[in-house]
């Protein structure tokens, strides 16, 4: 289905008459290509395109367009969120000479943005914390001129939401279809899980095959169960702050601002499932126990599609 065009009217800002619309390409939405996925010659990489159109007549400086991250920490609230142009810098589809005013008069301004395949998708997690997108288009006019004084140039924008789902997260592509192996060794006994692949999604089940062996002599050991749990690791790191350059080296060094501090990376571990299956079973020297678990990711699980079993005896 096609995305609506959303439309931005400054009837009651600006001149009369004059607004701006966001457009997507006919029948398709902002969002074109494969997020993650390389471009290549026979396909693009992933982008955001559009037009910029603008309908009637103002006095202006320059119309630009930008794409937009922004992250939002646990709880929230200006100090907690943190916007990232993507890309050098906004684009600027038109300006006027000589950094003055000129007449803006009705126009279409095609755009396109390249995504980045580093980009991470967009999240929405607990406590307002999330990862979004926003497509803007701001334009500056010129301030109105009263009797005694000139009100300063308005800058307008508007925001238009862009969902950004990374394809190479999908659980079905063969590279997270290599079996891999891990192992661990303590009280005289090994354990080793296999998994077939390493990738899973809401709705999947990951299984597991544990073996367990008994390795030094003796009376060997009494197994109880084996226990499967799948857990979820979220870290959130802030920003740096940026400091404002200082215009005015002759100043003295009293005068600097201590350094700000970067805020410390908050970690947040939650359990997504687990499986536990009693096998009371006496495993002597040279000989070993094979099970098969497996847990079910919840439909609800969609913060992350990549996760990474974890297995204890």
């Amino acid at each position: 289905m096609a995305e609506r065009p959303i439309e931005f009217n400054v009837l009651s800002t600006m001149s009369s008459g004059f607004k701006l619309m966001l457009r997507p390409p006919p029948h398709v939405e902002f969002l074109q290509g494969n997020p993650g996925i390389p471009g290549h010659a026979e396909r693009k990489g992933a982008m955001v395109q559009g037009t910029l159109e603008v309908r009637g007549t103002a006095k202006a400086k320059w119309v630009r367009v930008e794409l937009r991250k922004i992250e939002i920490l646990p709880g929230g609230g200006q100090n907690n969120t943190f916007a990232e142009t993507i890309g050098e810098r906004p684009i600027t589809l038109w300006n006027a000479r000589d950094d003055e005013f000129a007449e803006l008069s009705s126009n279409d301004f095609p755009f396109h943005i390249a995504v980045p395949e580093t980009l991470p998708p967009s999240i929405a997690l607990e406590r307002g914390s999330a990862i979004k997108y926003e497509l803007i288009a701001s334009v500056q006019l010129k301030g109105k001129k009263s009797l005694f004084k000139r009100d300063p140039a308005p800058i307008h924008t508007y925001s238009a939401p862009i969902v950004i789902e990374k394809f190479e997260l999908l659980q079905a592509w063969p590279i997270y279809a290599q079996p891999q192996t891990r192992q661990s060794s303590a009280y005289g006994v090994t354990l080793i899980a296999t998994f077939a692949r390493v990738a899973f999604g809401p709705g999947d089940v990951v299984p597991v095959e544990a073996i367990l062996r008994a390795d030094v002599p003796g009376d060997g050991a009494i197994l109880r169960a084996y226990e499967l749990t799948v857990r979820e690791t979220l870290i959130f790191r802030s920003s740096p702050p940026q400091v404002p350059p200082n215009h005015h080296s002759h100043l003295h060094l009293h005068s600097q601002q201590p350094p700000r501090r970067t805020p410390a990376a908050q970690t947040r571990s939650n359990l997504i499932a687990d499986q536990k299956v009693p096998v009371p079973v006496q495993i002597f020297p040279g000989t070993q126990h094979k099970c098969d678990l497996g847990c079910h990711i919840p439909l609800a699980q969609t913060n992350v599609s990549f996760v990474r079993p974890g297995i204890s005896k």
